[in-house]
C-alpha cells in the first residue's frame, strides 16, 4: 500500500518560536569497539500530554562526546508555555536501531534559560567517582535561547492523505472490495486506537481511496506510528482480512 498527496492543515493564528543553541559536554562512551567514543542525538519531548509530543529530535554528532549541535525551534503551543516540564533525553545513535541510552533530564524552557546547565542522569549507571557512585552520564549546556513572534506557523493538528494499494489478494473468488483501518497506539498504552476508516472500494485489488484526514492530536504528531490493516468488505459484517503495514 502506498500514501501520496500529503496536504498539512495549519491551527492557530500565532505562536512563539524558542530558538535554542545547546550542546553536551563529557558524555559517556557507549560504542566501545568504536575507540571509546558515541553517536549522540537529542530528542525533546512534551510528557504533560496525552499521547506524548515530540518536539524536537536533533541531527546526530557521530563520534563524539562533546557535540554540539545545530539550532533549532521548539514552539510554545507544542511545549504547553514556559513552565511546562519537559523531557530532554540523549542517546547514542546504533545502525541496529537499538540506540543505548546515555542520560535524561526533566526541565520546563524556563528552568532551561535560567540554569542553563544541567546533568544528564542515567538512572542504570553503575559507576564511581572519587569513591562515590554517580549516576551522571555528561551534561547539557545552553549556549543561547532566543525567542521570537511568528504568525500562523504552529505545527500541524491533522494530514490529508490518499492511500492506494496494488496486486491485494482476491477474497471474492476473483477479487475483493477493500477498504482500510487506520489504528494508532498512545504511548504507555497496548491497546490500538481507531483514528480513520476509508470508504469499500467496489471488486478492485488495486484501490485508491478518497482522501482521508488522519488527527494528528490522536495518532502521536507526524512522529507517531500508524498501523493500517486492510479488510475485503462482506455484507454480514465478517469483513476478510488482507493485510497490514505498520
Amino acid at each position: 500500500m502506498g500514501m501520496g498527496g500529503p496536504g498539512m492543515m495549519m491551527a492557530g493564528a500565532g505562536d512563539v518560536a524558542v530558538g535554542l543553541e545547546i550542546f553536551a559536554r563529557n558524555l559517556d562512551a557507549k560504542d566501545r569497539g568504536g575507540f571509546g567514543k558515541s553517536d549522540p542525538y537529542l530528542v525533546v519531548t512534551n510528557v504533560s500530554k496525552t499521547p506524548h509530543a515530540l518536539l524536537h529530535k536533533t541531527e546526530i554528532v557521530k563520534k563524539n562526546l562533546n557535540p554540539e549541535w545545530k539550532k533549532f525551534e521548539i514552539f510554545l503551543s507544542e511545549a504547553g508555555g514556559w513552565d511546562t516540564p519537559l523531557l530532554w533525553e540523549c542517546f547514542d545513535y546504533d545502525s541496529d536501531g537499538s540506540h543505548d541510552f546515555i542520560g535524561k533530564f526533566t526541565a520546563s524552557l524556563n528552568e532551561v534559560k535560567m540554569k542553563k546547565k544541567f546533568d544528564f542522569i542515567n538512572p542504570d549507571k553503575k559507576a564511581k567517582m572519587f569513591g562515590k557512585s554517580t549516576k551522571v552520564a555528561g551534561q547539557f549546556h545552553l549556549a543561547k535561547i532566543e525567542e521570537k513572534q511568528v504568525a500562523a506557523k504552529v505545527p500541524p493538528y491533522a494530514l490529508k492523505i490518499v492511500f492506494r494499494a496494488m496486486k491485494l489478494d482476491k477474497k471474492d473468488l476473483t477479487s475483493s472490495d477493500p477498504f482500510l483501518k487506520i489504528y494508532t497506539k498512545p504511548t504507555g498504552s497496548q491497546k490500538k486506537m481507531l483514528v480513520a476508516r476509508t470508504e469499500v472500494v467496489d471488486k478492485n485489488i488495486n484501490p485508491k481511496w478518497e482522501e482521508l484526514l488522519v488527527d494528528l492530536t490522536l495518532s502521536g504528531g507526524l512522529e507517531g506510528k500508524l498501523k493500517i490493516e486492510c479488510y475485503d468488505f462482506d455484507g454480514d459484517g465478517s469483513h476478510d482480512y488482507i493485510g497490514e503495514v505498520d
